[in-house]
């Protein structure tokens, strides 16, 4: 009885424990249950304001970034921006990260998806976020570190400029003729907007100018409205009722500075087309857009799709990934509060995985929206929820107005988005803390703009990695001498990579003068100082054995010092004959004998 009561015992604490455990789980892949409990009404309506917000922003820039992405009904870029936020707001770990279609993410679809039709897309982003799912599930978020920062700037900066050059022909309304088109990649749309520019339109490049003019001036407006806000925090005495409401109609015109080139573009084209019946041929306008909801359907999975995505199954996911934790990443630091990188990943997976069956292009996290979130006051990712839901109310009632959108409008837009992505100011950070770092960033620019963006950054990455790999091949060392002893002194950990250049490092050791310049100094040992050596591999200590072999023909001893425990517990288990093994080098220059050394080792005499 005693026995059977025990065995009950041990199985009611391992059901708590593994309860226990569940609820754990549970907590890290719903984030939302850590936060929903402590809900209250003042957050709620933080959330709306900062959602509502952000959905008068998204509703434009999704128009302009389905027309980046390759689409000719613009409906494909609202398609994108709702099921991410309300995904996002259960599995997400950032409160002001807002996902969505972005400039970046639309050039890599376009660029993927070549002359497929847009089921082709639909494809793209479930097996995106299949991809992204499973990265997360294995707790690979730190797949991001394989992209290094130069090569995301260079990346980015050509990306920008290609995203721009493709706008030149919406910007000057370039109408080449019929059966010609003007394509995507860099070089040949610059080549063929210069050979159909004879082709543009007056009305075009007049409204598409004058809103680019329009959005500096609301951005410049935006700076000085952020300047007196910061000043109202000192000032004394404080600002009037009036000026506060005036200020704060000015913040909400600067933040929403797109919708209100849109608007102000539309009512214009409107009442020109109310005059002119048509100016449909004197101006490129959006034209219909189909109204609703999207259906719901299934991607069409094939071996050819698979096959044709190629790169872009690295790419697309990678770059969505690398897009949104940076973007979480640089808020949770100015906020106050950490992300979860593989749980990102996750949500982000999940979402990609949900969009694409109501039509959606894969989806990231937006830098501007992102933003502009948090400058709104967001609380918790529900604020997200808010922003999608302005975006369904766009679908289900104002598609038919936008109609008369100017596609010179969204363009300016677009342009004016990317422009301050071109960073150049990070070239003379580079050149003076490390010139060489300068390859990598000119092979992902240079990569992104002549061979196409889905391999730009692929290259890059693949040529900076090339840089540690050399540095495990060539560990840094340095040589002194002390009589008939000389000090290696490595500065880097030792992998299979390596051995041959330890061995030249022992040659050099060797045959090189001493200090006053005298050859042919009889070693009797050679001390390899590994106090800075953090790792060492199977290889590593084979071919340490074959050293202490070569020397020992040479009569010359092999000292090791300074190991960290680890890896002297590693070359104790290999018993290794010949080889001494010193706590530091102090000991092996005075000769005397190691506590931690086994009875049978030799010992410097």
């Amino acid at each position: 009885m005693g026995l059977i009561l025990d065995c009950i015992a041990f199985f009611e604490a391992n059901r708590n424990k593994r309860k226990a455990l569940f609820v754990d789980y549970c907590r890290d892949r719903f984030p939302i249950v850590k936060w929903l409990p402590k809900y209250n009404t003042k957050t709620l309506i933080s959330d709306i304001i900062a959602g509502l917000t952000v959905g008068l922003m998204v509703v434009p820039q999704s128009l302009a970034y389905a027309k980046i992405a390759g689409f000719e009904d613009p409906k494909y870029g609202l398609y994108a921006s709702f099921m991410g936020c309300f995904v996002y707001a259960i599995f997400g770990t950032s409160k002001d990260i807002t996902l969505g279609p972005t400039a970046i993410m639309s050039q890599i679809v376009v660029a993927a998806r070549g002359d497929n039709g847009v089921g082709y897309v639909f494809v793209m982003t479930l097996t995106c976020g299949i991809i992204q799912f499973a990265l997360g599930f294995l707790k690979l978020g730190m797949i991001v570190n394989l992209i290094s920062l130069p090569v995301v700037s260079g990346f980015t900066s050509a990306a920008a400029i290609t995203i721009a050059t493709g706008q030149i022909k919406h910007l000057l309304g370039i109408q080449p003729p019929s059966g010609k088109k003007i394509p995507r990649n860099f070089l040949p749309c610059i080549e063929k907007s210069i050979e159909y520019i004879k082709h543009s339109h007056v009305w075009d490049i007049v409204m598409g100018f004058s809103c680019i003019l329009l959005v500096l001036f609301l951005r410049f407006l935006k700076s000085h409205v952020q300047k007196w806000d910061k000043d109202n925090n000192h000032s004394k005495p404080p600002p009037s009722h009036k000026q506060l409401v005036a200020r704060k109609f000015l913040w909400a015109i600067t933040t929403g500075r797109n919708a209100v080139v849109v608007l102000v573009a539309g009512l214009i084209a409107y009442a020109v087309c109310s005059v002119e019946w048509n100016c449909w041929n004197k101006m490129e306008l959006v034209r219909n857009i189909d109204g609703g909801l999207p259906s719901v359907i299934v991607p069409n999975i094939t071996l050819t799709t698979l096959e044709d995505l190629d790169a872009a199954l690295a790419v697309i996911p990678l770059m969505g990934f690398l897009e949104a934790i940076s973007i979480a990443q640089a808020f949770a630091r100015e906020n106050g509060y950490r992300v979860d990188a593989s749980q990102e990943l996750i949500a982000i997976g999940i979402s990609n995985v949900v969009a694409s069956f109501i039509q959606s292009y894969p989806v990231t996290g937006s830098f501007s929206r992102t933003s502009v979130n948090a400058q709104s006051g967001v609380r918790t990712p529900l604020g997200g929820v808010f922003t999608g839901l302005v975006v369904l109310l766009a679908l289900a009632f104002l598609t038919p107005l936008f109609r008369y959108i100017p596609e010179a409008a969204l363009a300016a837009i677009i342009i004016t988005a990317v422009v301050h992505m071109v960073n150049v100011r990070i070239l003379k950070q580079i050149f003076r803390l490390g010139p060489f770092e300068l390859l990598p960033w000119a092979a992902s620019f240079l990569g992104t703009l002549f061979l196409g963006i889905q391999y730009g950054i692929l290259v890059a990455a693949g040529i900076h990695l090339l840089f540690p790999l050399y540095r495990l091949m060539t560990p840094r060392h340095s040589c002194t001498y002390r009589d008939d002893m000389a000090v290696a002194k490595l500065n880097e950990g030792l992998y299979y990579t390596g051995i041959d250049q330890l061995r030249d490092i022992i040659h050099e050791v060797i045959d090189k003068p001493d200090p006053d310049g005298n050859f042919g100094v009889r070693l009797r040992v050679i001390i390899l100082d590994a106090s800075h050596m953090p790792s060492m591999d199977f290889t590593v200590v084979q071919g340490i054995e074959e050293i202490v072999n070569e020397l020992k023909k040479k009569d010359i001893r092999l000292v090791i010092a300074g190991l960290q425990d680890p890896i002297e517990a590693l070359l104790r288990k290999a018993d290794i004959n010949d080889l001494v093994l010193m706590p530091s080098v102090q000991v092996a220059l005075s000769g005397k004998e190691s506590a931690s050394l086994s009875p049978e080792r030799e010992r410097i005499q």
